[in-house]
């Protein structure tokens, strides 16, 4: 599947469970994120990933999704609570729909519930960039999408999650998540440039070359950041927020 023998371990088990448990309902794995984008860090990375359905699936169906996902979370596999993906009929995938986008999601932890994973930009993965663990393309499902739509999900992503915690900054206040806001604000300037889909990884090397040298020690240590190091970078992550917004 993939270059990682113990994350594709983990994908195996969760192929076959998720087959075992919709039948002929099954209609693909997909993995999107950084580990379509490039750049996946075996230290902090999500396993981000897609199962197509044929149909909608149901309240008996769910309850057993809900614990193979238990026993996901509960193996010895290093990746095994950095699942994060969710359950979507083939018809559902075509485009997204702000209005019907709740499907049967796993969070990292192994918390399954109905939720919403699924925008326009990770659609755009989806059909560009996904690695097929098993399935059709999805260019034959997934309808094109437009660097203006692109541009507008990125932009929508950027007002509607990042602008409101300038006021309410509870979560900037730990260091992991400073340095996801830091890498992801690289990642939405370069979409806004570009209308590409990048990771973060290298939107931050692009930023740092593209961007006024005033930003270059924030994005520097952001990139080199390990689990358990600090990062106490609170006003200026919230001034790269600000001027992202400005930017776009």
């Amino acid at each position: 599947m993939i270059d990682y023998p113990t994350l594709n371990t983990l994908l195996t088990h969760l192929l076959e469970g998720a087959k075992e448990v919709l039948g002929s309902n099954f209609a693909g794995l997909y993995l999107h994120g950084s580990l379509a984008t490039g750049d996946f860090n075996t230290e902090t990375s999500d396993i981000d990933f897609v199962v197509a359905t044929r149909k909608n699936i149901s309240a008996v169906t769910f309850d057993a999704l809900r614990s193979l996902h238990y026993q996901l979370a509960n193996t010895e596999n290093q990746y095994a609570k950095r699942l994060e993906g969710c359950y979507i009929p083939l018809s559902r995938l075509r485009r997204y729909d702000p209005q019907n986008c709740t499907f049967p999601c796993v969070e990292v932890g192994g918390v399954f519930r109905m939720g919403e994973q699924i925008d326009t930009l990770q659609l755009y993965v989806l059909r560009e960039q996904s690695v097929i663990v098993e399935g059709d393309d999805l260019r034959q499902v997934i309808a094109p999408i437009s660097e203006e739509e692109v541009r507008q999900s990125s932009q929508a992503t950027l007002e509607e999650w990042w602008k409101p915690q300038l006021e309410d900054t509870h979560r900037l206040e730990r260091a992991d998540y400073q340095v996801y806001a830091v890498l992801t604000m690289c990642r939405i300037l370069y979409t806004q440039q570009y209308a590409r889909i990048t990771s973060k990884h290298k939107a931050g090397l692009w930023a740092i070359e593209t961007l006024a040298s005033e930003w270059e020690p924030l994005l520097s240590e952001a990139l080199h950041w390990r689990p358990k190091n600090e990062f106490h970078h609170l006003e200026e992550t919230l001034a790269l927020i600000r001027y992202t917004l400005a930017w776009v």
